[in-house]
């Protein structure tokens, strides 16, 4: 059983949207993100309708039967035993059987040195565009060359900005860290004791970072009693032993706020065993933190980061680039948060939407 929520002070509530406001801020209104479905390129009219106007189901603005069908494409994935990942090519698989599109997905099992043989091997199997999926950007600039040396596109999907990324889909990690940075200090009552398991090494998670040890500055009450990098590959069971770990050492400890979700899994599981009064919040909404959330886990909160969309996102960018067309240079898709009010009660996933953020 984890705490309800409190209401929360007028201090707390000012301090709160500040953070918020600030955070928000570092994504620029500009235009709707265009691929190939229909946006909206009135950046003075009223974003979030237009943003939940595509939140229903089938509004995803992706229409496939618009895609050429039969192109060969190559996805270097850093990790396809992580959850989102997982979901992501589960997508995929479904997607390519639509479209009949051959794609090869090399796993580099958490090596990024094997980027550059994955890139060199994809294109001497002619591959005609590179998808990269949930990258290190660090490095990527010299590991795709050869792709824009040989005029095949390249399209980085959650792997950040790198010159050589003919285009980037990505989530808004600053709106969705907000989210769920700011839930955590208000059911905290901006007050208490917090754990950190944290993971830099995708700029994805890096944004995540530097969004909640904002959040938590505009709290000072609250203080950050263990701040732990998880290591990755091997996050759930690393997770789950640093926890168990240190929740011997916080009786006070009310809240865990973690990376993404294999890292809350492993929480999860931790504090359930050690039957204490401690809430878990993360970022991803993959099936199994989902289930959790249903149940009254302590994972409580994750915002969900619609994996199957970016797949659909991704194709089109490769079809038009592959075509010789004019794409976004940046595209965001933005991630409900997700609550035991808020989760689908019947086990299907979310709906993500792309938002009319975008920065070209």
């Amino acid at each position: 059983m984890t705490t309800p929520l409190t209401a929360p002070s007028r201090r707390g509530l000012l301090k709160g949207i500040g953070a918020l406001g600030a955070a928000a801020a570092s994504s620029t209104v500009l235009a709707g993100c265009d691929f190939g479905g229909q946006g909206t390129s009135d950046a003075s009219g009223d974003v979030a309708a237009a943003a939940t106007a595509s939140a229903a189901p089938g509004g995803d603005g992706i229409d496939l039967s618009t895609i050429s069908t039969g192109h060969k494409v190559g996805l270097i994935s850093l990790d396809n035993s992580a959850a989102a990942v997982a979901v992501g090519l589960q997508g995929m698989n479904a997607i390519k059987k639509e479209i009949d599109w051959e794609v090869e997905v090399v796993d580099i099992k958490g090596d990024p040195s094997a980027v550059p043989g994955a890139v060199t091997g994809l294109l001497s199997r002619k591959a005609e565009a590179i998808l990269c999926y949930a990258l290190p950007s660090v490095g990527l600039e010299q590991a795709v060359k050869p792709a824009g040396d040989a005029g095949v596109p390249v399209i980085s999907l959650v792997s950040g900005r790198f010159a050589g990324a003919d285009a980037v889909a990505d989530f808004n990690e600053w709106i969705s860290s907000s989210r769920t940075s700011l839930y955590t200090m208000q059911r905290m009552g901006y007050e208490g004791e917090i754990a950190l398991l944290d993971f830099t090494g995708l700029e994805a998670t890096a944004i995540r970072s530097i969004v909640v040890r904002d959040v938590i500055k505009r709290f000072p009450d609250v203080k950050i009693v263990e701040d732990i990098v998880v290591k990755v590959p091997g996050q759930l069971q690393d997770a789950h032993d640093r926890t168990a770990a240190f929740l011997g050492k916080h009786p006070d400890l009310k809240a865990i706020w973690c990376a993404f979700d294999d890292i809350a899994l492993g929480a999860n599981t931790a504090v359930k065993e050690s039957g204490r009064d401690v809430f878990v919040t993360s970022i991803d909404g993959v099936p199994p933190a989902l289930e959790a959330i249903r149940k009254g886990d302590p994972l409580s909160a994750t915002c969900y980061n619609d994996q199957p969309l970016l797949m659909k996102i991704g194709v089109s960018l490769a079809d038009r680039l592959i075509a010789g067309k004019t794409v976004p240079a940046v595209g965001y898709q933005d991630s409900p948060i997700i609550t035991i009010d808020t989760v689908p009660k019947d086990g299907s996933l979310p709906h993500g939407f792309v938002t009319p953020f975008y920065q070209g």
